[in-house]
């Protein structure tokens, strides 16, 4: 089951295809599942293309009117407890993601990181 974390604002369905979903089933194969965050362009291209393939798209919401500015993180700890593997999508002025990709790479989750937008996927490697 693969997660998604993190997005990608005005992503072009090509630009999906050649940086970030060609490289994943390159390493991996296509996912068996995939956990996406409810909201977010990247989110909305990654079900287009899930469901193209064949493979079934959890959902995965938050609940900003109960949960306040926390929901975001309940919904991450969410999708990272459910999948086997995570692919991040790191936004262009933050690191908080490569962060927590390394923190869990450590810990010997599989894990895919976008840095940048623009920029292909990478596998996370053991430090």
């Amino acid at each position: 089951m693969l997660g998604v974390l993190g997005t990608r604002s005005n992503i072009r369905s090509d630009e999906m295809e050649t940086m970030i979903t060609e490289p994943l089933v390159a390493l991996w194969g296509l996912p068996a599942e995939l956990v996406l965050p409810a909201e977010g362009d990247s989110s909305f291209a990654l079900q287009i293309w899930a469901e193209s393939k064949g493979i079934p798209v959890q959902l995965v919401s938050c609940d900003w009117a109960t949960q306040g500015r926390i929901a975001g993180r309940l919904r991450d700890a969410r999708i990272q407890r459910d999948a086997t593997h995570l692919l991040f999508l790191q936004g262009p002025r933050s690191n908080a993601l490569a962060t927590m990709a390394g923190r869990l790479s450590r810990k010997g989750r599989p894990v895919l990181l976008s840095e940048r937008p623009g920029l292909a996927v990478t596998l996370h490697k053991k430090d």
